[in-house]
């Protein structure tokens, strides 16, 4: 708590400086004490608000009192209104503001807002802004001309505004009066003993003296004297303390480079904020530079900041004015507005390669998984030229490195995909004979390695992970005298095996965890198979949920991966051999039931016309379809007959239906088909509705890339 008390004689120390030192609002908040805020009652003009022509107003002459602080306008003051509504109403309010950042006292309309039964917008009173309202205008729809019958005097409500009188007007007066006289009598006696004498130099001295009282009104300057972020300024008659309102002027020394603080001749440190509160932040105060601030009794505040800002007319609405460092401009930017035809020579559209990250290293990049934030992971291969290591990498939104992290695997067994949950980031290795689970948290800490043994080896190079952590893999295990079998295992981060199901022969290609809490397994023994198991209780033999069975179409050749949609279809990918000794490119889409979707699948080679294809890589598009990615290649004959045969790498969106593809982009890769060009993983990104895919180039290095969908002005 603070006690304020004044106002006192000042007494000069022998150089001449008072010890009492006030300015305005010492003087403003004496006032306000006894004189309350409103218009004078004489002439009953004052500050009448009145019609005028069109759509303006005139504010009449007068005088009024707000908090201490005082307006006089000496003539009539227009005021020019917001045209109307062709269908609403609205309530606009003639206002006396107090503006304590930039000291004055204005008279300004508050524009309502259109309604059919309109109010006056609320008056604001709070350590920025004080306000009177001094009439409400009513703006009928359609409106052109402001008549006086719209003009409702506010001038004597108490509540809004009154009339200025004194603060205590029930009690006898005569003894109060007689207290004045009293006061007065003696002040001129002390003011009579003060210029006996010299006159000439007693009242030389009271002005000297009523000089050093308006210099402690006065907004005071300093010199900052400190450091870039840290400002010290030294004023010539500062207050004892920091007391709300307090302003001063200074010359910044050096410009800032982040938050700000000052201390003004020593009364303690103190933030400058920004005018609407707001942190400075680099650049905001410029070196030799006068600023001027207000305390609001916690931080300084900056007045009169506008005037600067890095926007330019082309992004500023088309006829709107606004300030930046050049001074005052006019927007030129187009607005169209709901339901207006933008013209097709002013858009560009489509899908884009927004970035696409350097070599993670050798070998081509895996399956690739998105964490909440956005945030992409992906392994790669292991290779003799980066030591034969398997690398864990995390790229931001924006296609930064935010770190990798090397895995020592002298076996070169290529990794799985990267599957990404809740926390955690999970991936397999291993040697021919042997895997292992490595699960990570979001910052590509490891937080343990899960042995699975010499005998298996991760099938399909695929694996999910829950929120909690548990994990799902697929895998072979390895028989030297049969032939290999598969299994699913369910195993929690810790190592603790749940269960395993056995799966003979089947050579196990894709496991994903569903929305239901449930996962889809998939395999390519005989045709392609896609079964729903139970996920959900930890149970030694889990059931089968339900089982869509190719077995019978010996025509499938190879099992790409799984997705599930946004409707709960699952998605499979999966090629097909033709009579021409050219494989084919297919996607089934089966219902949450377990059974095909009526109309729900596509021969990609069909559509695109490529000779030649390997299994699609595909995920989500967020819309009840899929991305889908692969390697494709034709044969083209040279003017010397000779054959070369052209690759590509193809990424495409499938709506899931019919229609035709909304999306598809080539990539030429080489004049010949190189082992390594290929599309390793898809993956689907909520949060900014994108796509990331992952693939290998000629020169058998692992790329990310992400992909959106853009509409812009040209």
């Amino acid at each position: 708590m603070t006690i304020y008390s004044g106002i006192f004689n000042s007494v000069r120390d022998s150089n001449g400086n008072g010890d009492r030192k006030y300015n305005a609002w010492w003087f403003a908040k004496y006032f306000s004490m006894f004189i309350g805020n409103g218009v004078f009652p004489n002439p009953s003009t004052n500050l009448q608000v009145v019609s005028n022509e069109n759509m303006k107003i005139v504010v009449k002459p007068g005088n009024g009192w707000i908090d201490g602080y005082f307006i006089y306008s000496d003539g009539d003051h227009v005021l020019q209104l917001d045209v109307a509504d062709g269908v609403l109403k609205r309530i606009d309010r003639i206002v006396m503001r107090l503006d304590y950042l930039n000291r004055k006292i204005d008279l300004v309309v508050k524009k309502g807002i259109f309604a059919s039964s309109p109010v006056a917008p609320t008056l604001q009173r709070d350590t920025d802004y004080v306000e009177l309202a001094l009439a409400d205008v009513l703006i009928n729809n359609g409106a052109t001309q402001i008549t006086q019958a719209n003009i409702t005097d506010q001038r004597f409500n108490k509540t809004l505004c009154g009339i200025v009188k004194g603060t205590i007007d029930e009690i006898d007066t005569t003894g109060l009066f007689a207290q004045y006289g009293k006061a007065f009598e003696e002040w001129f006696e002390n003011l009579q003993t003060e210029l006996q004498g010299d006159v000439a130099a007693n009242l030389q001295l009271q002005i000297d003296r009523l000089v050093r009282k308006m210099d402690s009104i006065a907004i005071q300057y300093g010199i900052d004297t400190g450091t870039t972020n840290a400002k010290i300024v030294t004023i010539d008659n500062p207050p004892p303390t920091y007391f709300d309102g307090m302003a001063i002027a200074f010359k910044n020394k050096v410009e800032n480079t982040g938050s700000v603080t000052i201390n003004v001749n020593g009364l303690g440190v103190k933030t400058i904020k920004k005018g609407n509160g707001r942190t400075l932040s680099n650049g905001n105060l410029k070196a030799n530079v006068p600023y001027t601030i207000r305390y609001n009794g916690v931080d300084f505040f900056l007045s009169g900041e506008g005037g600067v800002g890095t926007a330019k007319p082309e992004d500023v609405v088309k006829d709107k004015t606004f300030t930046n460092d050049e001074g005052e401009q006019v927007g030129t930017l187009k607005v169209y507005n709901s339901g207006e035809k933008i013209p097709t020579s002013k858009v560009t559209a489509g899908y884009r390669s927004q970035w696409a990250n350097a070599p993670i290293d050798y070998a081509g990049a895996f399956r690739p998984a998105v964490d909440k934030d956005g945030n992409v992971y992906t392994t790669n291969a292991p290779d003799n030229r980066n030591g034969n290591m398997v690398v864990v990498a995390k790229f931001s939104p924006t296609g930064a490195l935010i770190k990798k992290v090397s895995v020592s695997d002298p076996n070169r067994y290529a990794p799985s995909g990267v599957a990404v949950n809740g926390d955690y980031v999970v991936f397999t290795t291993g040697g021919t004979h042997t895997t292992s689970i490595n699960v990570y948290n979001l910052n590509l800490d490891l937080i343990t390695t899960i042995p699975l043994g010499t005998s298996y080896y991760n099938s399909g190079k695929a694996v999910a992970v829950t929120t909690k952590g548990d994990i799902y893999i697929c895998v072979g295990k390895y028989s030297s005298g049969s032939s290999n079998t598969y299994e699913l295992k369910k195993i929690s981060k810790s190592g603790y095996f749940y269960w395993s199901k056995l799966f003979d022969r089947e050579n196990l290609m894709d496991v994903i965890l569903l929305s239901d809490g449930n996962i889809a397994v998939a395999s390519d023994y005989l045709g392609y198979r896609v079964r729903k198991i139970n996920g959900i209780d930890n149970v030694p033999d889990p059931n089968i949920l339900w089982t869509y069975d190719t077995s019978a179409d010996n025509s499938t050749t190879r099992m790409g991966n799984i997705a599930e949609l946004t409707n709960g279809d699952v998605a499979v990918s999966y090629g097909r051999g033709s009579s021409d000794g050219k494989q084919d490119c297919w996607v089934q889409k089966i219902m949450p039931n377990g059974t095909a979707r009526p109309g729900g699948y596509i021969a990609l080679t069909g559509r695109l016309g490529v000779q030649y294809m390997g299994v699609a890589n595909i995920c989500s598009d967020g819309n009840n379809g899929i991305y889908f990615g692969f390697s494709g290649y034709f044969n083209w004959y040279k003017p010397n007959n000779t054959s070369v045969q052209v690759s590509f790498l193809i990424f495409g969106r499938w709506s899931g239906d019919g229609s035709p593809l909304p999306w598809c982009h080539i990539y030429s890769q080489d004049d010949y088909w190189a082992y390594n060009d290929a599309i390793w993983g898809m993956a689907y990104d909520p949060l900014s509705d994108s796509v990331f895919s992952t693939h290998s180039s000629s020169s058998a290095n692992g790329n990310v890339r992400k992909w959106d969908w853009y509409v812009s002005l040209k």
